[in-house]
Formats: structure tokens, C-alpha cells, sequence
């Protein structure tokens, strides 16, 4: 986040600016390009509709499985413009929600008004920095920084961080893209061939940094009634521990949880 950057207050929440040199949870893509990506403020609306719903439904699905019972504390990190932090808040969580995006913490923070239940907290950040005490969260969701942070340096440094901020028995879930699922996508779904896609893919398997400006294919419309998304999602359980599926699978996520007597 540029040092200086802007303040505010929302609704009695705190949003502070870091002061730092630090560019905002990336290495390996230019700030400008990630920060143009976002200022189109389609992440706030991406995982309602369409095929993007079964990313929320899965996720959504793990962390009620997953985390501690509200009101535990939880971390949002990178959590954009509230996609779970808002539905956890509602849930009796005790939710902060910390991005580098300035219209993503706006849209959360305009988000968190128009809730039944507050945010705690929203403040801009960075996931290899966070601003937050040793050991004072139950939980932390990773579940957008590995997307931008691709040298193994950065994400060391973030799931650190994450680990410190934990108390004893606490919980981490991080989510990162598969490198290879987008090939999968683009040849079940026919895209044309071309030189330049053919590249464009060449680029993604060498540094695991994707590019999708042409958004996603549509999803069937299974979501769109009760039975067959319950149907869905019990078919991803039993699948969700079988080795050989991972690499064909969109994201892996990673939960794990600190020692308890630590």
C-alpha cells in the first residue's frame, strides 16, 4: 500500500492505511495489473451467480465443518469485499476482514452497514504483514493472497504470519489456484486454438500466474435447484480426500490447525 494513502471510519469501524513501501500481496505481477483487475469491482458480485457459486457453496461448506464455534475470532485475510465474512458475521463469528484493494475494503465496509450483523473490523493490509497480535485470532481464512503470491518465498511469509496470529488450537484455511485445472477447462470447453493462447497457457504452467480476461464459461444450471446442489456438493465430500483428483481440481485448499498446547 502506497505510504499516505487515505483514512476513514465506517460505521465505528477502524479502516487504517499501512504505512509501507510494501506492494500489495504480490511478487511476481505488476501492482498496476492486479489493481486494475479489481478496481472493476466485479469481485464483490463474482461468487453469487453462475458457475462461481460452487466455489462459495464448497468453501462455505468446509468452513462450517472446519472452524471453531462462534463467536470465535476470525481473520479474514484477503477477504475482498466480504463474500464469507459477511455470512460469518451473521453466523455469530467475530470477523475482521483485512485486504490491500482500496474499492474492496469500501465495498466491505458498505457491506458491513447494510448487514443484520456487523463486521469487527476492516482494515487495509497485507497478508505477509499482518496488523495483528501474536496469538489473538481462532481462526484465519486465506482464501485470495496465495492467488497473487506466487514465489514460495511470499507464501512462506503468509502462512507464517498466519500461524502467528493464531492461539493455541486455532485454525488456518488457505486456498490456492492449480496450475494445470485451467488447461482441463479450456479443452473441455472448446475454446478456439491459437498461438497466443497456446503461449498464454505455456506462461501459466511456468509461473503459476493466471490470467482470465475473458472470464469463465458458464456453469449448469444444477445450482439452481435444491436437490441437485446438495447432490453436488455430497459428491465433492467424498471426493475432497482422493490424491489422484487433485491436480485436476480448480483450488486446493489446505486446513490445518496449531498445536493446543502451543
Amino acid at each position: 500500500m502506497a505510504e499516505g494513502g487515505p483514512s476513514g471510519r465506517e460505521r465505528g469501524l477502524e479502516i487504517p492505511w499501512p504505512r509501507t513501501s510494501r506492494a500489495p500481496i504480490v511478487l511476481g505481477m505488476v501492482d498496476a495489473e492486479i489493481l486494475a483487475y479489481y478496481e472493476h469491482g466485479l469481485e464483490r458480485d463474482r461468487l453469487a451467480s453462475g458457475r462461481q457459486r460452487i466455489e462459495f457453496l464448497r468453501i462455505w461448506d468446509l468452513l462450517e465443518r472446519c472452524l471453531p464455534a462462534a463467536p470465535a475470532k476470525v481473520l479474514d485475510v484477503g477477504g475482498g469485499a466480504g463474500a464469507y465474512a459477511i455470512p460469518l458475521a451473521s453466523a455469530g463469528y467475530e470477523v475482521h476482514l483485512i485486504d490491500p484493494v482500496p474499492l474492496h475494503v469500501e465495498q466491505a465496509a458498505a457491506a458491513s452497514r447494510k448487514a443484520g450483523k456487523a463486521l469487527a473490523g476492516i482494515s487495509a493490509g497485507d497478508a505477509r504483514d499482518l496488523p495483528a497480535a501474536d496469538g489473538s485470532a481462532d481462526a484465519v481464512l486465506l482464501l485470495g493472497p496465495l492467488y497473487h503470491l506466487t514465489s514460495r518465498e511470499d507464501r512462506l511469509t503468509a502462512l507464517r504470519e498466519a500461524r502467528r496470529v493464531l492461539r493455541p488450537g486455532g485454525t488456518v484455511v488457505a486456498k490456492a489456484l492449480s496450475r494445470f485445472y485451467p488447461v482441463f477447462e479450456e479443452l473441455a470447453g472448446g475454446m478456439p486454438v491459437s498461438p497466443e493462447g497456446l503461449d498464454g497457457t505455456a506462461r501459466f504452467l511456468a509461473d503459476g500466474q493466471y490470467r482470465n480476461p475473458g472470464g469463465d464459461p458458464a456453469l449448469s444450471q444444477l445450482l439452481d435447484i435444491p436437490e441437485s446442489r446438495d447432490h453436488v456438493l455430497s459428491v465433492l465430500r467424498l471426493l475432497e480426500d482422493e490424491p489422484s483428483l487433485i491436480g485436476m481440481s480448480q483450488n486446493f485448499v489446505a486446513i490445518a490447525q496449531a498445536p493446543a498446547g502451543d
